[in-house]
């Protein structure tokens, strides 16, 4: 099964700023991913790299728009480094896959998940939101005796050279939707999915020195919660505006989590197929197309469907 995450920022979205001939030229930096896993209401833990904290979250639904409780988030400037987690970036080798199954439970209350993440980019780049982050496919699958809850939350941090920025690069608000669908496995329980990326910019020199604080461009959140028994079939957009850089040299910076958890449940993190994307605009399908041209990923046998 394959799926992906795309932000876009295309001719026919929402566009801030005034139209120029130039554009900014991009550089990638460093990127790094930690992902959590918990199940059996975190009796079972796991992590990538596997030297990090677990801590519970408690039972859910959570708040939306906020990383699971007890789990750190990356939300904020300055905080990309090229040695932390594991790095993620297409021009470094990317993406990066985490594989979790728990080990304790039987085969009609396994729990497992398969999640990627990557990003992308263009070299020469207009918009600021032309940067994204995408998860190529995210799987989470829980057997309906699966006891408690259980959880996978990703945190990132992404980082770019901008040069060339003559004119600064334009804002936009980015239509991306995205497929969420799966399975609720007993009455009163639940699924939900949680994201969110923030957008930074610090002017640097040539030296890439920063000559001026961090600022906060903006962020693109998904959230969604399904309840009840049985299937479900969501459709959701992005929310969030991403504005315009100052003109001149720069570190663009990507920084945020998401998760996916439920109690039991399956839950699958795809966009929608071209065919049913008619009213977005020609650049943005390119997007999902150079997504779709990235190498496959080999699920584990517990995620096979």
């Amino acid at each position: 099964m394959k799926s992906t995450l795309v932000f876009l920022a295309a001719a026919g979205v929402t566009v801030l700023g005034l139209a120029r001939a130039e554009a900014a030229n991009l550089m990638p930096l460093s990127a790094g991913v930690e992902a959590r896993f918990g199940s059996q209401s975190n009796v079972y833990t796991d992590s990538d790299p596997a030297s990090l904290t677990v801590n519970a979250p408690g039972a859910g639904p959570y708040t939306a728009g906020l990383p699971l409780p007890g789990q750190s988030a990356t939300l904020g400037s300055g905080l990309y480094s090229s040695t932390w987690g594991n790095g993620f970036q297409i021009a470094a080798g990317g993406p990066w896959t985490s594989n979790f199954v728990d080990t304790l439970v039987g085969t009609t209350g396994f729990t497992a998940a398969t999640s990627q993440i990557s990003d992308i980019y263009f070299q020469v780049h207009a918009f600021t939101a032309d940067a994204q982050i995408t998860f190529p496919a995210w799987r989470f699958v829980q057997g309906p005796a699966a006891p408690g809850y259980a959880f996978e939350q990703l945190n990132f941090r992404n980082a770019y050279h901008v040069t060339a920025n003559a004119a600064g690069m334009l804002g936009s608000t980015p239509v991306a939707p995205l497929n969420v669908n799966g399975s609720i496995k007993n009455p009163g329980n639940y699924a939900q999915f949680d994201a969110q990326v923030a957008y930074w910019w610090t002017p640097v020199n040539s030296a890439m020195v920063p000559t001026g604080p961090a600022a906060p461009l903006g962020s693109l959140s998904y959230s969604v919660l399904a309840t009840g028994v049985g299937p479900f079939a969501i459709t959701a957009p992005s929310t969030g505006t991403i504005l315009p850089t100052p003109a001149g040299d720069g570190i663009l910076e990507l920084n945020g989590y998401a998760y996916i958890a439920g109690d039991p449940f399956e839950m699958n993190i795809s966009v929608p197929e071209p065919t049913s994307l008619a009213l977005i605009p020609a650049a943005g399908l390119l997007l999902l197309l150079r997504r779709r041209m990235a190498r496959p990923m080999a699920l584990p046998p517990a995620l096979r469907s």
